[in-house]
């Protein structure tokens, strides 16, 4: 598996949007790297927004929580913890 595909599946199972994971990889492609608007709209996750979302987030008129769906695959820990945490207490 390529670094490119690797990227593209990581992206889709953290649900980051599509037109971010596909940014993200042509500038990776092509050597470039990203713009200083798009890591502070990131805000040092680690996620670097497409433009069009990084101006949204800068802006205001989206949230990373709005913008980022739930992982595709949780980790077991995280799943254990909220399972835990809606048992009924007994």
């Amino acid at each position: 598996m390529n670094h490119i595909t690797r990227h593209t599946l990581a992206g889709q199972r953290y649900g980051y949007p599509i037109c971010c994971v596909s940014h993200f990889v042509r500038t990776l492609a092509n050597g470039g790297r990203p713009s200083a608007t798009q890591i502070l709209a990131g805000e040092k996750t680690g996620f670097l927004p497409c433009p069009e979302h990084s101006l949204k987030l800068i802006t205001g008129r989206i949230t990373l929580a709005d913008l980022i769906a739930q992982p595709l695959a949780p980790s077991v820990q995280s799943k254990d913890h909220s399972q835990s945490s809606l048992a009924p207490s007994e």
